[in-house]
């Protein structure tokens, strides 16, 4: 089984917490196809409901430093994780593509200040790396 944490920046607002979560997952599922259900899921009223695969966690990082050093350590050791960021540079070019896209592209993971992350990957290994985070609150 697999399983999905976000982990984010403690001092966001809980609208800004909200959107990054909703973010980092959505560009996570659009690679990893089997995050969510291929089949719709609809109620008695026709409503259309999220059918999410794998039970996901959401935890707080004590900052963005603890952000960029937890994922340059996913990145560099972990093979079979996947791993998605999103930044404040990310957060301040908000409907302008483009230049978010060349802006990180030319910088370091530091210095575009990592607001979220979200990993995903086996069961296990996930909880194991994420053990030193606790519930974002």
């Amino acid at each position: 089984m697999k399983r999905i944490a976000v982990i984010l920046d403690k001092g966001l607002s809980r609208g800004e917490a909200c959107n990054i979560a909703a973010i980092v997952v959505g560009q996570l599922s659009a690679t990893n196809h089997d995050v969510y259900s291929q089949q719709s899921i609809t109620d008695l009223d026709g409503i259309q409901h999220a059918g999410i695969n794998f039970s996901t966690i959401v935890l707080q990082a004590s900052s963005p430093t603890q952000l960029a050093n937890f994922a340059k350590k996913i990145s560099a050791d972990c093979d079979h994780v996947n791993l998605v960021a999103f930044s404040r540079s990310g957060q301040q070019l908000n409907n302008q593509p483009d230049q978010h896209r060349s802006e990180i592209s030319t910088k370091r993971l530091h210095e575009v200040e990592p607001l979220g992350l979200a990993i995903f990957g086996d069961d296990q290994q996930v909880r194991q790396l994420t053990k030193r985070f606790s519930v974002f609150r």
